[in-house]
């Protein structure tokens, strides 16, 4: 498990940079290993731990009317992502943004939703119990309802040495299980592994992504994202277009109207819609608006150049049939993750 010191979680936009590099030298196309793991010691993982925050992301009694869990809208299906491009709450209402996946949690470092508005993981986790637009419940009544249930009785205690759960105990339970969620074992980790061969198509496309676009101006590392922590305008709308104003609403910053979080290209091809509100259906729509939609704006990330992003059919196919190596089947299907009910 890799966990850095910090959870400062999420799920912004599928990016792929249409700006070449500098030099015609071809980049190094391979990931990284994994970076050393620092042990979180004021939540350390532990299988009681993730066992009990399991039980509580597929428990619908987390919802004001018991019909849905944290798992309605993360589905381990879609890597932990909703195939809708908004959810639908309790209430009839949709959620405002497309979910994020949930996977490799850990390494998220600038706060977690698409505007990074969560400091930590496990504050993360309690928000839409309580938003009136996803499970619309009062965390003192979830409490009681999971007090209440002997079911839970020996899974909190052995997790927590405590009898009763608490609002914090809570968070730092569905912590431990989301953060046990990893995804390292697709097609191009078996490849670069030596364990299996790429297509002559999937070898262009992965050209295509580290050479002729560098891809990984904003999409790199073990994780396909932004290790920095950025957050960038991907020409989606014009100034008189933003209708979410993104990390500004937690900023406060001009500068940093319509940006959202870099995300993971892992498991990409499983977690349609793309983009914070889910606009576009599938990932030749996505590098459709590379192409030819990208919309100037007064925050628009300085690394795009559309001019120089000129695809022709066979090479956007041999891209989308690279990024689907990045989908690891061993995550989508590991009973580690099934509900435990």
């Amino acid at each position: 498990m890799i966990l850095r010191f910090l959870f400062p979680f999420c799920l912004i936009s599928l990016v792929l940079i249409s700006c070449q590099k500098e030099t015609n030298d071809p980049v190094d196309m391979s990931i990284p290993e994994a970076p050393e793991e620092e042990i979180v010691l004021e939540n350390p993982l532990t299988a009681d731990g993730i066992l009990l925050g399991k039980m509580l992301f597929y428990d619908k009694s987390l919802s004001r009317d018991n019909t849905q869990s944290c798992a309605s809208c993360h589905r381990q299906s879609n890597a932990f992502s909703d195939p809708n491009q908004f959810s639908m709450g309790i209430n009839g209402d949709q959620s405002l943004r497309h979910s994020m996946p949930i996977f490799n949690m850990s390494y998220s470092t600038n706060g977690f939703f698409w505007d990074g508005r969560a400091n930590l993981l496990r504050h993360q986790a309690v928000i839409p119990i309580q938003d009136p637009l996803e499970m619309d419940a009062d965390l003192d009544e979830v409490m009681q309802r999971i007090n209440a249930d002997t079911l839970y009785d020996l899974p909190i205690l052995n997790a927590f040495d405590t009898s009763h759960i608490s609002e914090v105990t809570l968070g730092l339970a569905l912590e431990q299980f989301m953060l046990s969620i990893e995804s390292k074992n697709s097609k191009y980790d078996q490849y670069l592994a030596g364990e299996v061969s790429l297509t002559t198509t999937e070898l262009q496309g992965r050209d295509i992504y580290f050479n002729t676009l560098n891809c990984t101006d904003c999409h790199k590392g073990f994780n396909f994202d932004d290790p920095s922590g950025r957050y960038l305008n991907n020409g989606l709308d014009s100034n008189d277009e933003f209708t979410d104003l993104g990390r500004a609403l937690v900023t406060g910053k001009i500068s940093d109207q319509a940006k959202f979080k870099i995300p993971s290209l892992r498991n990409v091809g499983i977690t349609a819609p793309y983009m914070h509100d889910g606009r576009f259906e599938n990932l030749d729509q996505v590098i459709e608006h590379y192409m030819t939609g990208i919309k100037s704006s007064s925050t628009l990330a300085n690394n795009f150049d559309v001019e120089q992003m000129n695809l022709n059919t066979d090479e956007r196919k041999a891209l989308i049939d690279f990024l689907h190596t990045l989908t690891d089947e061993q995550m989508i299907s590991n009973p580690a993750y099934f509900s435990p009910f």
